[in-house]
C-alpha cells in the first residue's frame, strides 16, 4: 500500500503531475475577471468579432475586422469557446491551457531530447509569466506552439522527409497567424538545434532549413503594410532598455510571481537554477542540447524592449528560456532523494501564496462588478483609471478593465484596442474622437469634446474620491453619478439618456 502511494506521489507520476497542473490554474478562477493587464482587451476584441459576424449594427457600423494579423489564432480559439461558455470564463479557460501548456510541453521536449522528464516540475511557476501578468493573451497561446515547432523539428531533423518538411513549412505558417514574435523566436531555436546537428553536413543542413522560410513572404507583406499605412509606427523610436531590467525579468519569470513575495520567489529560482547541479545533474555535452539555450539567452539581452509602437518585447521571450535551460541538464547516475522533496515543497509553497494573492484581489475587485452591472448593457463607455493598480499585483491591473464591459455587455468600451494596428477588431475611423490610451493613464487631461464626452452613455472612474469635477470640469452638470461602490464610480451621460428618451 506504502509503495502505491508513494509511486501515485513520485515525480514520475502522470496523474500526479496533472493534478499539481490544474491546482496551478486554480488561482485563475478565483476572481470575477483576471487581474491580467490585457486580458480584458482580448475578451472585448472576441465579443466584437461575435457581434460584426452577428450583424449587430451597433457594432458593424463603428468596427471592421482585420483578418491579415498576427493576433489571429488566440482571439479565433477564444471565439469558438465563447459559444459553449460565457466570455469570461472562456477568456479563462484559454489562459488556463496557456499556463498548463508550459510544464506539459517542456516534458515532450525532455523526452525528445532523451533528458530527465521529471525536470518538467520545475517548469511549472514559469507558466505564470511575464506575458501572463500583462495579459497577452495571444503571445501566452502561441508558446506552446511555438516550443511545438521545435518538437516537430527535433522529429525532422531524424528524418528530413518531404512530407515532414511540408508539414513545417505549414505549422510555420500557421504561427505566424498566432504570433510573429513567437514565430520568430520558434523558428530560431529550430533552425540552432539543426545547425547543432547538421554543422559538418552543410548540404544537409541547408535542406532541413527551407522549410522554415515558408512564412517569409507572408512576413514581408505583413511589415511592409504596417510600415507604409500605420502612423502609430511610422517614426517610433527604437528602446532596449537596462541589462539590470533583464534579469529582473528573468527572476520574477522563474519564480512565477511578479515581484511579490521575495522570499518565495528567491527559493523557486534558486529551485530551478541551482537544484539540478546540486544533486548531481551535468550539463550535455551535446550541442544540441545546449546551443538553442546559448543563442536564445543571447536574442534576449539584446531584442528591444519597446518597437513599432509595441511595448514589452524582449521580457515576453523569458519565458521560452525555462524549457531551454532544462534541457541542458543530463540526469544523474544515481536517483537523488532530495529532488522530489524539494520540488514537492517549494512548488506547495508557492501554490499557497500565489493563491491567496488571488483570494485577496477577488475580494478587492468585488466593487467594480457591482458598479459596472449598474450600467445599460449595449452602449457605450469610457473608462478613467486614477488608480489603476491593485495592492496584490504589481502591475496596472486595471488599466483595461472598462472592457470587460464590452466583453460582457455588448457595449463599447474606450480606451480600446481597437485603435492598434495588429488588432483583428478596428475602429472604422480611427480619426473620430474618443477615450484614448494616453487618457487611460492620465485622466485628468479628459476633455469633452475633444475626446468625445458627447459619445458616451457611461462614465466609469476609479478614484478615491468624487472625481467628476476634475474629469468633466465645464460639463461636469452633463453627468449625473449612477453607483458608487469602494474606488469605483459610475456616471451617466445626462444628455444622452435625455435623447434616448424622447
Amino acid at each position: 500500500m506504502l509503495q502505491r502511494l508513494a509511486r501515485l506521489f513520485s515525480l514520475d507520476s502522470r496523474p500526479f503531475f496533472i493534478v499539481v497542473c490544474v491546482l496551478s490554474v486554480i488561482p485563475l478562477w478565483i476572481p470575477e475577471y483576471l487581474p491580467l493587464v490585457d486580458a480584458a482587451q482580448s475578451s472585448a476584441q472576441v465579443t466584437g468579432l461575435q457581434q460584426i459576424l452577428a450583424g449587430n449594427p451597433f457594432f458593424t457600423n463603428n468596427f471592421e475586422i482585420n483578418w491579415f494579423t498576427p493576433y489571429l489564432g488566440a482571439h479565433l480559439l477564444l471565439y469558438l469557446i465563447s459559444f459553449v461558455m460565457p466570455i469570461v470564463a472562456a477568456t479563462k479557460l484559454v489562459v488556463s491551457a496557456a499556463v498548463i501548456s508550459l510544464p506539459v510541453v517542456s516534458g515532450w521536449l525532455l523526452k525528445s531530447v532523451g533528458g530527465d522528464q521529471r525536470l518538467k516540475w520545475l517548469a511549472i511557476p514559469g507558466g505564470y509569466s511575464f506575458a501572463l501578468y500583462w495579459g497577452f493573451l495571444t503571445f501566452m497561446v502561441a508558446v506552446p506552439i511555438a516550443l511545438g515547432l521545435l518538437l516537430l523539428t527535433i522529429r525532422f531533423e531524424r528524418q528530413p522527409t518531404l512530407r515532414r518538411g511540408i508539414s513545417i513549412a505549414l505549422y510555420s505558417v500557421f504561427l505566424f497567424y498566432c504570433h510573429v514574435i513567437a514565430l520568430g523566436f520558434g523558428a530560431m531555436i529550430s533552425l540552432t538545434y539543426l545547425l547543432a546537428r547538421n554543422w559538418r553536413d552543410l548540404p544537409r543542413l541547408i535542406r532541413c532549413a527551407i522549410p522554415y522560410t515558408a512564412p517569409l513572404p507572408l512576413i514581408a507583406v505583413w511589415m511592409q503594410g504596417i510600415l507604409a499605412t500605420e502612423a502609430s509606427v511610422q517614426g517610433r523610436p527604437v528602446v532596449f532598455g537596462s541589462l539590470t531590467e533583464r534579469f529582473i525579468v528573468l527572476f520574477t519569470q522563474f519564480s512565477g510571481l511578479d515581484g511579490i513575495a521575495f522570499a518565495v520567489s528567491l527559493a523557486t529560482v534558486t529551485l530551478i537554477i541551482l537544484l539540478p547541479f546540486v544533486v548531481g545533474y551535468r550539463i550535455s555535452k551535446k550541442p544540441e542540447r545546449w546551443l538553442p539555450l546559448a543563442v536564445g539567452f543571447f536574442v534576449y539581452m539584446i531584442f528591444p524592449s519597446y518597437m513599432q509602437n509595441t511595448a514589452y518585447l524582449f521580457q515576453r521571450l523569458a519565458i521560452f528560456i525555462i524549457p531551454l535551460w532544462l534541457m541542458v541538464w543530463e540526469p544523474p547516475r544515481r536517483p537523488s532523494r532530495v529532488l522530489p522533496v524539494a520540488i514537492v515543497a517549494v512548488i506547495a509553497v508557492w501554490l499557497g501564496v500565489n493563491g491567496q494573492r488571488f483570494i485577496n484581489f477577488a475580494k478587492e475587485s468585488e466593487s467594480f462588478a457591482t458598479v459596472m452591472h449598474q450600467a445599460e448593457g449595449g452602449k457605450r463607455m469610457a473608462g478613467m483609471l486614477f488608480c489603476n493598480a491593485s495592492e496584490f499585483f504589481v502591475n496596472p491591473v486595471y488599466l483595461h478593465f472598462t472592457a470587460w464591459y464590452q466583453a460582457e455587455s455588448r457595449g463599447i468600451s474606450d480606451m480600446s484596442f481597437a485603435t492598434m494596428h495588429p488588432s483583428l477588431v478596428r475602429y472604422r475611423d480611427m480619426q473620430a474622437p474618443r477615450v484614448v490610451e494616453q487618457l487611460a493613464w492620465q485622466p485628468v487631461a479628459f476633455q469633452w469634446d475633444r475626446d468625445g464626452g458627447p459619445s458616451y452613455d457611461y462614465f466609469i472612474v476609479c478614484a478615491g474620491g468624487d472625481a467628476g469635477q476634475l474629469i468633466f470640469k465645464d460639463h461636469v452638470g452633463s453627468v449625473e453619478l449612477v453607483a458608487h461602490e469602494a474606488p469605483w464610480w459610475l456616471y451617466r451621460n445626462v444628455d444622452r439618456t435625455l435623447i434616448a428618451s424622447q
